[in-house]
């Protein structure tokens, strides 16, 4: 775990950077501090490197061209699924397909949901990210089909007492989060997809992306129908991401999306316009895919398993009491899990921290981190959340402690 690997880290500690745009301008305060890593990572200079070399030495159209250079791509798209299903332990390759984002995952998975009727059930948590509850509320508004928001603990995490009164033989969808992205806390995910098997035909979507940068997930033992992940959030490119779905899945349902390379055969009869689908993950996967984050994506996965996930969870998992610790001296905190600190100081609010702190070089978050309808429900608010990444320092954590404390101590004297 080599913070040189980080560009954007590297320069703060080489140059005392006070401002992540332009990192040419010197000040006299300490090195810039990145506690963002819930919004996005870092990149490592492997993936930099790899998509840089891609757009630069290799580039050209997958699937489209005869030529050699074309059949290349196609073959590194290939390995790059081929290596996400391993990330994964999914079955199969044919089961990842690549998509922007956690987000348009999601979508995807409830548009896949558009048969719905009022008669069915889609079951949700309090505390899950936006992306993962309004494409369910469209869906429900859209068929009638009643969507049930259970409970969460203090943590964040799925009630699963109110979760077993609410799944019915009507349920017909659990949609949740592996952890979550303001509070930290980890869902027992194995039990709560198999309590709603147990039930019949469900599916069961699991959003992994504030989870994937921090611990091996295996989707046969989850027992997922359908996972989401976004690139960004484990050192890839923003803008490529991963639907997993159980093969099963994938047959029974249509595209989203229409366009090139996801059919066999298109013509025009007597009857109209005849299409026949290619087989999944061509199938959904529409267009022209983003070559660069899908190499990226497999740089990214290559030098987290390098780094190796017990090494990591190791790791943060003490940065994390630091934090808890240090950050407890001068805060409340409301969350502390999988790298992730939600706190405030009584009596500031939390952007005014959150813009305190950015003065003094560090980068944190402040709001309702698209998690309103848990925050409200719990009776937080807006909270500032600190995110941590295997980069990230005691040291680091020391400086943003003295910090709070003495925004602590100005804002007693006015």
């Amino acid at each position: 775990m080599n913070r040189e690997d980080f560009p954007m880290i590297a320069v703060a500690d080489s140059m005392k950077a006070d401002c992540c745009l332009d990192p040419r301008d010197n000040g006299d305060r300490e090195g810039w501090i990145y506690f963002d890593n819930a919004a996005t990572m870092q990149k490592p200079r492997q993936v930099l490197k790899a998509v840089d070399e891609f757009y630069r030495r290799a580039y050209a159209s997958p699937l489209r061209g005869l030529y050699d250079l074309s059949v290349a791509v196609t073959e590194e798209v290939r390995r790059a699924r081929e290596k996400v299903a391993e990330f994964i332990s999914a079955d199969l390759p044919e089961e990842i397909i690549f998509t922007s984002g956690a987000t348009e995952g999601l979508n995807m998975a409830a548009m896949w949901c558009a048969g719905l009727t009022s008669d069915d059930e889609i079951i949700v948590s309090r505390g899950e990210h936006h992306s993962n509850l309004l494409p369910w509320l469209r869906i429900a508004e859209a068929t009638g089909a009643h969507l049930k928001m259970v409970d969460c603990r203090p943590d964040g995490t799925v009630d699963e007492v109110d979760y077993l009164k609410a799944l019915t033989p009507n349920t017909k969808v659990v949609a949740v989060n592996l952890v979550g992205n303001v509070l930290g806390g980890k869902n027992c995910i194995k039990n709560l997809f198999k309590q709603a098997h147990n039930r019949g035909e469900v599916l069961c979507v699991l959003d992994a992306a504030q989870a994937v940068a921090h611990m091996k997930i295996d989707v046969r033992e989850l027992n997922a129908d359908i996972m989401v992940f976004s690139g960004h959030k484990m050192g890839a490119p923003m803008g490529i991401g991963v639907l997993y779905g159980k093969k099963k899945v994938l047959e029974r349902v249509s595209p989203v999306q229409m366009g090139g390379e996801m059919v066999e055969q298109v013509s025009l009869e007597k009857k109209g316009l005849m299409v026949k689908f290619a087989e999944a993950p061509e199938k959904f996967e529409a267009g022209t895919q983003n070559v660069g984050g899908i190499i990226g994506l497999a740089a990214a996965i290559d030098y987290l398993t390098g780094v190796g996930f017990d090494k990591i969870a190791s790791y943060e998992r003490d940065l994390l009491d630091y934090a808890t610790e240090r950050l407890g001296e001068v805060a409340e905190i409301y969350g502390a899990g999988n790298g992730i600190v939600a706190f405030n100081i009584t009596g500031i609010h939390p952007h005014d921290t959150a813009q305190f702190l950015s003065g003094e070089g560090i980068a944190v978050r402040a709001g309702w981190h698209c998690a309103q309808p848990l925050l409200e429900w719990l009776k937080i608010g807006p909270v500032v959340r600190m995110s941590l990444s295997f980069y990230n320092t005691r040291e680091e954590i020391d400086k943003m402690a003295k910090i709070l404390t003495r925004l602590k101590q100005e804002m007693s004297n006015v």
